[in-house]
This record gives C-alpha cells, sequence and structure tokens, in this order.
C-alpha cells in the first residue's frame, strides 16, 4: 500500500473516530503533536503487520447458494 493511500486511511479514520484536525504544515508534518504521534504509530503497526498465510495459500470458500425467486 502506497503512503498516501495509508495516510488517506488514517486521516479518515481519525477524523471520524476522535474529530481531530488533520492539517499540515507546509513541510508536510501534522500540526497536531498528537496525531503526529498516531501517524506514527499507525505506520508502524501497517509494517509489523505479517501476512499469516503463505504465499500462494487459498483461502477455504463457502458457496452459499440463494433460493431463486
Amino acid at each position: 500500500m502506497s503512503t498516501e493511500k495509508m495516510r488517506e486511511e488514517f486521516e479518515a479514520w481519525v477524523e471520524a473516530n476522535f474529530g481531530l484536525s488533520v492539517r499540515r504544515n507546509p513541510a508536510g508534518a501534522y500540526q497536531s503533536f498528537g496525531v503526529y504521534a498516531a501517524w506514527e504509530a499507525w505506520q508502524a503497526s501497517r509494517a509489523a503487520w505479517t501476512c499469516p498465510y503463505q504465499t500462494g495459500h487459498q483461502l477455504p470458500v463457502k458457496l452459499m447458494l440463494l433460493p431463486s425467486a
């Protein structure tokens, strides 16, 4: 995932859940230290996440047939 896509998701989450401003200064850093710290944690959490499945592993899929009308 690109940094910009990750930032978009983060900013939407911050605004929706906390109502904090995600305004940035001209250098691109968040003006709020709290938002900056949350952004750093957000990035670290994404970098640390690993997929529990090996490459090429297929997840089990169960099909449900709906009755025809």
